[in-house]
Order: C-alpha cells, then sequence, then structure tokens
C-alpha cells in the first residue's frame, strides 16, 4: 500500500460504496457519482481507498487505478455476505493503513465505516461521512435487518450526514436529530460542448438514458408514450439496459399491446461519452422515476440542451422549475406525463425555451462548485474543525 505522505498530505480516506453497482466498470449513476467524488479527493491530495465489492470477479484485487487505489472485495453470496467481507477487509486495511476519516457511500455502506470508524487512532476516534444518495434514503431505512445498524450509526456525533437534495435530508431527520451536521451537496453538472438542437433526425423521438431499475419506473414511461397522439409519436429511444427483468417484461407487454413494440429501441449499456450523444437524437428527455436524489443523466440531458419533461421528486423538483427549465408532474400520473411530453413536441418555442434555460441552470451546480464542497468538507472534519 502507498505510504501516507508528509505533513501537507491532507488525509487518509476509506471510501466505501457497500452496493454490487458501485464503482466502474459498473455504468449506474452510483457508480459514475463514485467515481468522480473519489477523484475528486484524489486529485486534491487525498490518500484514498475505494472499497467495493468485486464486479464478475472470484478473489479480491487491490489496484491503483489513476491517483487512488481501488479494492474489490469479493465474499459469499448474498448483500450480507458480502458486506460482511468488506468490514473483514476493511479492518485489516485500517491496521495497516490507519485511516484518518471514512466515507460511507450509500447508507448501505455507513454501518460497516462506523464499525471501524469507532476504533480509536491516537486516543480519538476518526470521523465518518454517511452520504445518501437517492433510493438508499426509502430503501435502505426501512430494511429491518439493517434499520437499527443504519440508525444507530447515523445518530453518532461523529457522523456527518451529506445528500444530493434537502427532501431526503429532511426526511432523515424527523427521525434522528442530525441539525448542526448535515451538507447538502448537490452532483455537478458537467460542460458538454455538443449543444442540441431540434431536426428532422430526432423530431417526435421521446427519450430516456440510464440504468433501467424499479426505480425509474420506465412503464409508466412506456404508458404515457403508449397514450400519445399517433402524428407526434414516432419513436421512444432508451438509451441504456434493464437490470429489473420484471420491469423490462411490463414495459414491454405495454408496448405490445399498444402495437408499438416496433417502435422503441433499448440501446444497451454503451461507454459513457456515446450515451450521452445519444441525448441529441432526442426531442425531449424524460425522466419518470418513482423517486431519486438528483440524476446525473438528467444533468447531463440539462447540459446538451434537450428538452426535459420529469416527475417531480426528490432533488428533481428542488432545482428544476415547472414550466421555465423543465415540465414537471406528479409521479404515477401518466396522462400528465403524456400531456407534458406532447406539449413540447407540438410547441417548438417551448422546447427552444426549455433547452436554453436548462442549459443556463448547469452553472449553478457545476463540477467545479461539487469539488470544492466535498474537498473542503473532507479537509475540515480531518482537521477536526466544525464543517457547517
Amino acid at each position: 500500500m502507498p505510504e501516507k505522505l508528509g505533513v501537507e498530505h491532507p488525509g487518509t480516506i476509506c471510501f466505501s460504496i457497500a452496493v454490487n453497482d458501485g464503482y466502474p466498470p459498473r455504468i449506474g449513476g452510483l457508480a459514475v457519482a463514485a467515481h468522480r467524488i473519489s477523484h475528486y479527493l484524489a486529485d486534491a491530495g487525498f490518500d484514498v481507498h475505494v472499497l467495493t465489492y468485486g464486479v464478475g470477479q472470484t478473489t479480491t484485487t487491490s489496484t491503483r487505478e489513476g491517483g487512488l487505489t481501488v479494492h474489490r472485495v469479493v465474499g459469499e453470496p448474498g448483500f450480507f455476505e458480502q458486506a460482511f467481507a468488506v468490514h473483514q477487509f476493511m479492518r485489516k486495511l485500517d491496521d495497516e493503513v490507519k485511516f484518518d476519516l471514512f466515507h460511507g457511500f450509500f447508507l448501505f455502506s455507513v454501518p460497516t465505516c462506523m464499525a471501524v470508524a469507532r476504533t480509536l487512532q491516537n486516543g480519538k476516534r476518526r470521523p465518518l461521512i454517511a452520504s445518501i444518495r437517492g433510493s438508499d434514503a426509502t430503501m435502505c431505512m426501512n430494511i429491518p435487518q439493517i434499520r437499527p445498524q443504519m440508525l444507530a450509526a447515523l445518530r453518532d456525533k461523529h457522523c456527518w450526514v451529506t445528500c444530493v437534495n434537502q427532501t431526503y435530508l429532511d426526511s432523515v431527520g424527523t427521525e434522528i436529530d442530525i441539525a448542526g451536521r448535515t451538507s447538502l451537496i448537490r452532483n455537478g453538472a458537467p460542460v458538454l460542448e455538443r449543444q442540441w438542437r431540434l431536426d428532422e433526425g430526432n423530431v417526435s423521438v421521446v427519450g430516456s438514458s440510464g440504468e433501467f431499475r424499479k426505480v425509474k419506473d420506465i412503464p409508466l414511461l412506456a404508458r404515457a408514450f403508449c397514450g400519445m397522439r399517433p402524428e407526434l409519436r414516432r419513436k421512444l429511444l432508451l438509451v441504456g439496459a434493464f437490470t429489473d427483468p420484471l420491469e423490462e417484461s411490463w414495459s414491454q407487454t405495454l408496448l405490445r399491446e399498444a402495437g408499438l413494440t416496433d417502435a422503441v429501441e433499448v440501446t444497451g449499456f454503451m461507454p459513457h461519452a456515446e450515451a450521452v450523444a445519444q441525448l441529441m437524437r432526442m426531442n425531449v428527455y424524460v425522466q419518470s422515476s418513482a423517486f431519486e436524489g438528483l440524476p446525473n443523466a438528467l444533468l447531463e440531458a440539462a447540459a446538451t440542451g434537450v428538452p426535459i419533461v420529469a416527475t417531480a421528486v426528490g432533488g428533481v423538483k428542488e432545482i428544476f422549475t415547472d414550466g421555465y427549465d423543465a415540465l414537471l408532474v406528479p409521479h404515477a400520473d401518466h396522462v400528465a406525463l403524456t400531456r407534458a411530453i406532447e406539449r413540447v413536441i407540438e410547441d417548438r418555442e417551448l422546447a427552444l425555451r426549455l433547452a436554453e434555460n436548462a442549459s443556463k441552470l448547469c452553472a449553478r451546480f457545476s463540477r467545479e462548485i461539487e469539488r470544492d464542497a466535498w474537498v473542503t468538507l473532507h479537509r475540515r472534519l480531518i482537521a477536526g474543525d466544525d464543517a457547517s
């Protein structure tokens, strides 16, 4: 393992993502964000060790990747068995590296990090950052097997809680007193050179992008697409792939019963830059999620300038303004979603206005702002200063 650096070295961080798709080579939103933020810290001089479950591996590996060390830990099949394997590895690694701070990126990883962070180093407790990303705010908090340990970790005064939206911070705050130890750090929007324009190639193409898990509610989008007037409905372009077989089956059934199977294109997973380029093929980008933190794919659509229609959930409703930089609708209302999509396709001036204003929004949520917030928080907590 790399040795800790001299006096100016800001500290050594254990950055743990206790989910199977938490870090590349996976390309879901959590993996993309974890990769981006861990590299912010490495670039700022921290000695960063990323711990995640090995994907498609049979042995645990530790490799240097772009200035940090990635440990892909393999355990027995099953979430809790794998979490135990990460815990055992983290303890052993801490004995060797002696971490200054632990960062549980996604709530599943927080109890494991806390168990190790509680051990003293030079007579002191180590700080812990618990990052709420999205679905974990609702999913993790309601799993009986892990809820007690998670609540205990979040109650600890040495645990600093971050989130990409205020809605989920407030939700956690109704159960636990986290006042005075929270940070709202939103996902940063990328700077993209290619800008969207409406042309014959993308007119009337409805699209979405990402890893199509249950939370993304693609069946809702399928219902909305089926309900569109035929003269406005050309293609449903899904850039990515389904990871939930039931969601895929239900979406296909809805489209098949409407006779629209041939009007759908599912690209499958592709390199990130290619997936972003696919946004240019859309007339309107739709985020039909049941709940969200602040989706990276949506920010990429905004940066590209694609007109956006989205469900008013989580961080989406906090940064987008209905009728100004997006059209927002309630979740589960497929009729409202259909009408919003049709409005964008019918009204060229509306589409161009939404596209322009969405691009401007990205300047308020830049990657530089995100980077500075994460680096500052880690520095202050390691130094023992008030991070607020």
